[in-house]
């Protein structure tokens, strides 16, 4: 089953690529992408192209493929939304053409958002408010991993409440 695009996804991110790979199920989203980067690093340079070339690469998977695959419910998401799969084969095309170092740190920046995100939803751990006790904080404790993260750091550059 296609998942429905308000799903899952950030709402901010209007591009087409986000639009398209919403449609998807969260799990095959990077595969998904991957079929179009690759063909755009194999040379294609037309986005109409590189959908064509999904459409056929996933065509002859599917003759073998369970029903609800991912390669069928990628092949449907393509043929309903072509406009859509064309911007996300532009993105390829331009996320092909930028800098390694570039595309490498975007990543570990997402990647990082996403850590404090999540860390900003849960609880301080047990270690971490031991440890916080241990550097001698006699405050109110952190209410997040994320406001025990940064005491931790206060804590042991000297600064914090203590005693």
């Amino acid at each position: 089953m296609i998942s429905n695009p308000s799903q899952h996804v950030d709402q901010t991110d209007q591009t087409p690529k986000a639009r398209f790979l919403a449609i998807l199920p969260p799990t095959i989203r990077g595969a998904a992408f991957s079929l179009f980067l690759a063909e755009a690093r194999a040379g294609v340079t037309d986005p109409a192209d590189i959908v064509i070339n999904v459409l056929d690469a996933l065509s002859k998977r599917i003759q073998a493929a369970e029903p609800g695959s991912p390669s069928i419910l990628m092949l449907a998401a393509i043929r309903a939304n072509l406009e859509l799969a064309e911007g996300c084969a532009q993105a390829a095309l331009e996320h092909d053409a930028r800098p390694r170092e570039e595309v490498l740190a975007e990543r570990e920046h997402g990647r990082r958002e996403g850590v404090t995100r999540w860390m900003e939803e849960q609880r301080p751990s047990a270690k971490q408010l031991a440890y916080i006790e241990g550097l001698g904080h006699r405050g109110p404790a952190p209410a997040t991993m994320a406001e025990a993260s940064r005491l931790i750091d206060e804590l042991k550059q000297g600064g914090g409440s203590r005693g």
